[in-house]
């Protein structure tokens, strides 16, 4: 794992609060593009337990 501001994968932190923010436009990582909406995002990883999402 990177240790330092590298570990903190702050571009997917970014696409996450875009997302958030209803910011879609400015979201660079499809994954996270493909679910429109942050509430979308947030059904999924319920849904399949995807803890690291919902942390």
């Amino acid at each position: 794992m990177p240790a330092g501001v590298t570990g903190y994968r702050l571009p997917r932190l970014k696409d996450l609060y875009y997302l958030y923010d209803g910011s879609e436009s400015r979201i660079q990582d499809p994954y996270f593009k493909s679910f429109g909406d942050f509430k979308a995002l947030k059904t999924y990883a319920q849904v399949v337990e995807d803890f690291e999402i919902l942390s």
